[in-house]
């Protein structure tokens, strides 16, 4: 009798780890707060938790380490270099409008407006060196949305792994315990006992469910897949616009003369590969969540008489 009442106290043991499981999963979820938030009509909490994400505020250059970054002040210091700045520390003497472009760092923009010349030797970025940082900017904005989607997806897939199969285990025990001699009888164990092999069985038959609805492999699947493939981009875009030697403006348009980054098609291939990578990302996502699943083709080797 000892024995069945510490497998009704396991069992009721397992029920409160997989709720506060639960509840975990969805307080340190960032999305999940924001959907819950705005059901309750607490729209002004809603707004900060999304404000506070790491997608609506970048990390700053200089101050981070990871790899998106990097490479985006691998171009920014490229374009520093042909625009006669030294590093991306001098932008505070910079005019607010040009600091802007090459930092997203509050900290090194002059905010003075006197200041609204640019210092000798010194000139803005043209529009086609512009077009170099916003293409890394976005890039790394994308890759830093992915990592962090990535890693949350698969911190969910993992516990959601693990619930599931603790839920399996108990309905293994429960059931075999239910069809033997400890889970027969008008005894309260015996009734919990039979009761619970009811209810685990239904416990996991809904947790699957909720993880195939929310898909959080999938998810983790097409993120670190993308993430992949920028990642790669973004990384070719550093290394070949260091190839590329700052010549005199042949133009005549930086006055005084400057040197400044030739017009090649790097910049508008670059465009095309993220714009494909976009594109073929958004189509993964859609089909996946729309598409029901197709049933298996019989093998025609399999027929009889075949």
């Amino acid at each position: 009798m000892n024995i069945l009442k510490r497998i009704a106290a396991l069992s009721f043991a397992v029920i409160g780890v997989v709720a506060v499981v639960t509840v975990v999963v969805l307080l340190t979820s960032r999305e999940a707060d924001i959907r819950l938030a705005s059901a309750l009509g607490f729209d002004a909490a809603a707004k900060r938790i999304k404000d506070a994400s790491p997608e609506s505020r970048p990390p700053h250059l200089e101050e981070s380490g990871r790899p998106e970054w990097t490479d985006h002040y691998s171009i920014v210091r490229r374009i520093l270099e042909c625009t006669g700045t030294e590093s991306i520390s001098k932008v505070e003497f910079l005019p607010l409008f040009v600091g802007e472009m090459y930092t997203e760092n509050p900290r090194l923009w002059n905010r003075d407006k006197k200041t609204e010349t640019m210092p000798n030797g010194q000139r803005a970025p043209t529009t086609h060196e512009r077009g170099y940082m916003e293409l890394s900017r976005v890039l790394a904005n994308q890759r830093t949305l992915l990592s962090d989607r990535a890693k949350s997806a698969y911190n969910v897939w993992q516990v959601a792994a693990l619930v599931t199969i603790g839920l399996g285990l108990m309905t293994t025990v429960l059931v075999s315990l239910s069809t033997t001699e400890f889970g027969q009888g008008p005894g309260v164990t015996q009734r919990t006992i039979r009761v619970l092999a009811v209810i685990f069985p239904a416990l996991g038959t809904a947790a699957a469910a909720v993880v195939a609805f929310y898909g959080p492999q999938a998810e983790w699947t097409q993120s670190s897949r993308t993430l992949a493939s920028l990642s790669q981009l973004h990384a070719q875009l550093a290394l070949d616009l260091w190839k590329l030697e700052c010549k005199a403006d042949a133009a005549g348009e930086i006055k005084p003369p400057l040197k400044v980054l030739p017009k090649t098609p790097l910049l508008e291939e670059a465009s095309k590969r993220y714009l494909e990578i976009q594109t073929v990302a958004n189509a993964s996502q859609g089909n996946s969540q729309n598409e029901p699943a197709q049933p298996k083709k019989p093998d025609p080797a399999s027929k009889p008489g075949g």
